[in-house]
């Protein structure tokens, strides 16, 4: 799972001057757009290095027809490089700010997760977001606004860095319970150029402090206030502001002050609502002066009423509420077109779509089946080859050569001795008396 789409405003841009997905910019593969708006847009990308190296990224980039406003990219860039300093478990990394085909853009860390638009709207027919939960996701986002608050320089000089844009889509739950808050880099900049173009907090007027409305300079309460916003809405399920339209709710935020909870939910923690409501006061003298002391403040509130406030909890939430929904990033790869992917890896690919569908049951094959990917042909393993035969060894047994009989010397016949020569017998019996004179115990040789 992962955010549907980022804080971006004003009209959509033609759609020639826009960036596509399956297009190379720089070292990042672009994989599928995730929102646009009238300053930037913003993908799901994958980089790519040695040895099959590989990471999904957010990247964002400025609308190629505002690349040549100077100071707006001049701002861009020194919010990014700002953004990028800035490392805390509740925050969304940058890694990188750079510049490919007159385009500039960073990258950030991806979070598989929803915001809490979605949270919340998924969290309706289950009555509502869990007070555990509520508590668990405010300290988090408490926690990453303090420390971005109290940045200071090389120098030991405080950056005075305000979001300015503390609203439900931009504060992200992760599946595995991590909080994280998005969007420091384009925020200030967005603001500063309010009062010259129109529209440019469209769809954010419910979310932004009084003196923000008024176009006063802003502080550390004015993130405050928006982080009482969130509060009031996670625990109640309703919007402190609402009305017919933008300017509607900016004039109630601007000139009223908001509802005590207890008065939308029955049975409401009196100690909670102090809370909320020192967040909401129209005075920003009066709100807590630090994140801190609010995320102090809730901490004390959640271990007094007993409550389990951890990551693994918001874990096990996130996994209950979206239940059966694959990781966006694995969702964005199956829609990628297989002819995008090098050769060599389609085959990979294409396993990977199969794998999803079947980890997904019924509802992943059929969440395959309408992205219309092309078929994919799935090898059959071939049989395991049959065991070997033991056949015994039969060793052969050499037989012995004869022995070669010795014939019996013949007896002298009659007329032999008459002759008086020696018979067979008796030069046998000659040759066995006669010495080798070089070894005496050896026969002699036979003449």
């Amino acid at each position: 799972m992962a955010p549907e789409s980022h804080p971006t405003s004003g009209g959509a841009p033609s759609a020639e001057r826009l960036l596509a997905p399956g297009q190379q910019l720089g070292k990042y593969h672009l994989l599928r757009r995730l929102a646009i708006g009238g300053m930037a847009e913003i993908f799901l990308a994958r980089v790519q290095g040695l040895e099959g190296f590989e990471k999904i990224v957010v990247l964002k980039s400025i609308l190629t027809q505002h690349a040549t406003e100077e100071e707006w990219v001049r701002m861009f860039l020194e919010e990014a490089r700002l953004a990028a300093t800035l490392e805390h478990p509740n925050i969304a990394q940058v890694f990188d700010v750079g510049r490919e085909q007159d385009v500039h853009y960073f990258t950030m860390e991806y979070v598989a997760g929803a915001d809490l638009r979605r949270i919340i709207k998924a969290a309706e027919s289950r009555g509502g977001v869990p007070l555990d939960v509520a508590m668990g996701i405010m300290i988090g986002a408490a926690a990453g606004l303090h420390y971005a608050h109290d940045k200071t320089d090389a120098q030991g000089q405080p950056l005075n860095i305000v979001h300015r844009d503390v609203s439900p889509a931009n504060v992200l739950v992760s599946d595995d319970g991590a909080v994280k808050i998005v969007d420091f880099g384009i925020a200030k900049a967005a603001m500063r150029r309010a009062a010259t173009r129109t529209g440019m907090i469209k769809g954010k007027a419910g979310w932004i402090s009084p003196e923000q409305g008024r176009g006063e300079a802003l502080d550390r309460r004015s993130d405050i206030f928006s982080l009482g916003l969130l509060l009031y809405e996670l625990t109640t399920g309703k919007a402190p502001f609402t009305g017919d339209n933008e300017y509607a709710i900016l004039l109630q935020i601007v000139e009223h002050e908001a509802k005590a909870p207890s008065t939308v939910k029955e049975g409401y923690p009196a100690a909670l609502e102090a809370i909320v409501m020192r967040c909401l006061r129209k005075n920003r003298d009066d709100r807590y002066a630090t994140a801190q002391e609010l995320q102090i403040d809730l901490e004390t509130f959640a271990r007094e009423e007993g409550l389990t406030v951890s990551s693994v909890e918001l874990g096990r939430f996130m996994s209950e509420l979206f239940a059966g929904k694959a990781d966006e990033a694995a969702s964005a790869a199956t829609r990628m077109p297989m002819m995008m992917l090098p050769r060599k890896r389609r085959r990979v690919w294409a396993m990977a779509v199969v794998l999803v569908g079947l980890a997904g049951g019924a509802a992943g094959v059929r969440g395959l089946m309408e992205r219309e990917l092309p078929p994919v042909a799935v090898p059959t393993p071939s049989p395991p080859p049959p065991p070997p035969v033991h056949r015994p060894i039969v060793v052969p047994v050499e037989t012995p050569p004869p022995v070669a009989q010795v014939e019996a010397a013949p007896k002298p016949t009659p007329a032999a001795k008459k002759r008086g020569r020696p018979s067979a017998a008796q030069k046998v019996s000659r040759n066995k008396k006669k010495k080798n004179p070089n070894n005496p115990d050896l026969d002699a040789p036979l003449p």
